[in-house]
């Protein structure tokens, strides 16, 4: 059984970071496991580091088509894992050329779904579809037609091995901390609002953003700042790098996420999870299937500061609290949303489409 993931994102999203870890967990399990990527992307890049098989294309894949079709045909691989759109149809196609080639897809795209005669044509000729949440299920089943046994919701394996080793036991200091690219959908404004509401009841808290410059600046946020008389008590770290980031995490109390949409698939709520740490989040993408509200964490809706500094504040000044959310957060990412659930998950899926034949 020879397995290659599909994906055409040139960054390093969430969408990525589940493909890349779900082809490093196979490949660590003794499964034979590629990449098909866009060639210099981050999944190329990575991919070589992890030194995973791989090939590369620029451009739309489609257009590669005859490159990758020979280099899956010479390889011998038997089930395409299509992690987008585009791949997706890639592989179909694939599929219609060579023989004895299986698809299957994860649909974590974040737009939103439409109904298509041609997509409608790819899924029946689709093996096996995952999903990362019991919602976006939900809605791909309204929308097309496609047998419901043959879907499975299975949430992301993007924990980051760096980010987490040496897990402390140790209550951290009082940091609240937001790991998110500076983005306006990620709502770092809300979570300074929030940092403003709250300062002056935890004189002892520190208050941290972390994240890479994108659509936002560090200079616009130190503006915002300076409005709400918090400069001095929120720090912008700016990017880091792995080691770096877990040190962060690590030595943080509380994660915040404050996004106003996105979290499709919310890498770093789960991180949080498996550092043992509770989450103030907004009720946005997979975040509500995630993080149970009032146990492993808080949820509060989407661009309201107040709310979340509430949320923020029971967990600062309760120890006891903010343990037992934590430990809870933990086990129950060991229980559902580790690795090792993802690979088992993955495993039954290959396996019954090579062994029963799912889709003839």
């Amino acid at each position: 059984m020879k397995i290659l993931q599909l994906l055409d994102e040139p960054y390093d999203s969430g969408l990525t970071a589940s493909a890349l870890r779900l082809a490093q967990t196979l490949r660590d399990a003794r499964q034979t496991c590629g990449i098909v990527c866009r060639e210099n992307s981050f999944a190329w890049k990575k991919a070589k580091q992890l030194n995973l098989e791989h090939v590369g294309f620029s451009g739309l894949g489609v257009l590669a088509y005859p490159k990758i079709k020979n280099w899956i045909k010479k390889g011998g691989w038997s089930i395409l894992h299509a992690h987008t759109g585009r791949t997706h149809t890639l592989a179909w196609l694939i599929s219609k050329d060579l023989k004895n080639i299986r698809v299957v897809r994860t649909r974590a795209d974040a737009r939103k779904l439409k109904k298509r005669a041609l997509y409608q044509r790819i899924l029946k000729g689709t093996d096996f579809v995952v999903f990362p949440t019991k919602a976006m299920r939900e809605e791909f089943m309204t929308i097309y037609d496609y047998p419901i046994g043959r879907t499975k919701v299975i949430y992301p394996a993007v924990t980051s091995e760096t980010r987490n080793q040496n897990q402390e036991s140790r209550e951290p200091s009082l940091r609240v901390c937001m790991v998110a690219r500076l983005d306006p959908i990620k709502g770092h404004r809300d979570f300074i609002q929030a940092a403003a509401l709250i300062a002056d009841q935890f004189p002892e808290a520190v208050f941290e953003i972390i994240g890479a410059e994108k659509n936002t600046s560090i200079a616009q946020l130190r503006v915002a700042m300076r409005r709400l008389g918090v400069e001095g008590r929120v720090r912008v770290r700016g990017f880091l790098d792995d080691m770096e980031l877990g040190r962060a995490m690590k030595s943080s109390a509380v994660g915040v996420i404050a996004s106003r949409g996105s979290e499709v698939i919310s890498r770093v709520c789960l991180e949080w999870m498996a550092l043992g740490r509770p989450v103030v989040a907004t009720k946005v993408g997979m975040i509500p299937e995630v993080v149970k509200d009032g146990k492993t964490g808080f949820l509060a809706p989407p661009g309201c500061p107040a709310n979340m500094a509430d949320k923020i504040g029971q967990l600062l000044k309760d120890d006891n609290l903010r343990q037992a959310m934590g430990q809870e957060a933990r086990e129950l990412f060991q229980k559902l949303y580790s690795p090792a659930v993802c690979l088992e998950e993955h495993l039954k899926i290959y396996q019954g489409i090579r062994d029963k034949g799912i889709g003839d």
